[in-house]
């Protein structure tokens, strides 16, 4: 998976978070953030892959300050037929206690 925010500061604009922002459950092949399967920016060529295909994966962005968050943005992988079906969104403002976020796939978050 690879994916970004779409902020609202003062105008609308995708964000490719920086990779020390990335976080993820698991890696395939236990990869860092950054190389190979744990490469989830939105200009990756391979895109984020997980160790385990199952519903206990997930990916954290970090933003610096507190941000308004207006939708998120998926892309499959580049050179597979490999892309997110479906996923939730969470929020939190302390990294600790998170918060389901309802979301449809077309929802504007």
């Amino acid at each position: 998976m690879r994916a970004g925010l779409h902020a609202h500061n003062p105008a609308p604009e995708v964000t490719d978070l920086l990779y020390y922002q990335h976080q993820y459950s698991s890696a395939f092949g236990n990869d860092a953030v950054g190389i190979s399967h744990g490469s989830g920016r939105l200009d990756s060529r391979q895109g984020w892959s997980a160790a385990a295909n199952n519903g206990s994966q997930w990916m954290q962005f970090s933003v610096d300050e507190l941000t308004a968050v207006w939708g998120v943005q998926t892309l499959g992988r580049s050179d597979a037929a490999q892309w997110v079906s479906q996923f939730m969104v969470e929020s939190s403002t302390d990294g600790h206690s998170f918060y389901d976020q309802e979301h449809r796939p077309t929802d504007t978050l």
